[in-house]
C-alpha cells in the first residue's frame, strides 16, 4: 500500500509593480479571482500612516505600525485600489483590528467602522497571506519553531 501526502495549494498575494505600488486587490487563484482582504501597516513613520477620507480631505485617522486593515469591497469582482492623480490608493474599512494612533473623528463616528484610503505602496502596507496563517495553525507551531 502506498500513501501520499498532498499539500494544499497556498494562496498568492498581490505583487507590487516596479515602483513598489500595488495596482489591484484581485488575485488569481485555482478557481478564478479572489480578493486580498487583509493588509498589515508596515510604515515606520512615528507620526503614523494617514488614512484619508474618500473625498481627498485631511486625514482623520493615523494608523500605527502593525495595524491590520480590511479591504473595503464593493463586490468580489471590483478592484478596491483606485487611482488618484496617478497614484494607487487602497480603499479600506477600519475595524477593531486597527488601533489608530490619532483619531479625530467625533462622537458616534468613532464607534463604528470607518472607510478611508491609504497609499497602496509596499513601503506602507503589505498583504497578509491568510493561507500561511491557516497552515501555521494546522501544524504544531512549537515543534516547527524550536526543533
Amino acid at each position: 500500500m502506498c500513501t501520499t501526502a498532498a499539500l494544499a495549494q497556498r494562496a498568492d498575494v498581490p505583487r507590487m509593480d516596479m515602483n513598489g505600488d500595488f495596482q489591484t486587490t484581485k488575485v488569481r487563484g485555482n478557481r478564478g479571482f479572489y480578493q486580498q482582504r487583509f493588509w498589515l501597516v508596515v510604515d515606520r513613520d512615528p507620526e503614523g500612516l494617514n488614512c484619508r477620507p474618500f473625498d481627498g480631505g485631511e486625514p482623520l485617522v493615523k494608523l500605527n505600525y502593525g495595524d491590520i486593515l480590511m479591504t473595503q469591497l464593493q463586490s468580489e469582482e471590483t478592484n478596491s485600489i483606485t487611482l488618484l492623480k496617478g497614484q494607487p490608493w487602497l480603499n479600506v474599512t477600519l475595524t477593531r483590528l486597527s488601533s489608530p494612533q490619532l483619531d479625530l473623528r467625533h462622537g458616534p463616528e468613532r464607534r463604528g467602522p470607518y472607510h478611508c484610503q491609504v497609499r497602496a505602496s509596499a513601503d506602507l502596507i503589505a498583504p497578509i497571506n491568510l493561507s500561511a496563517i491557516d497552515e501555521l495553525l494546522r501544524i504544531d507551531l512549537y515543534e516547527q519553531t524550536y526543533y
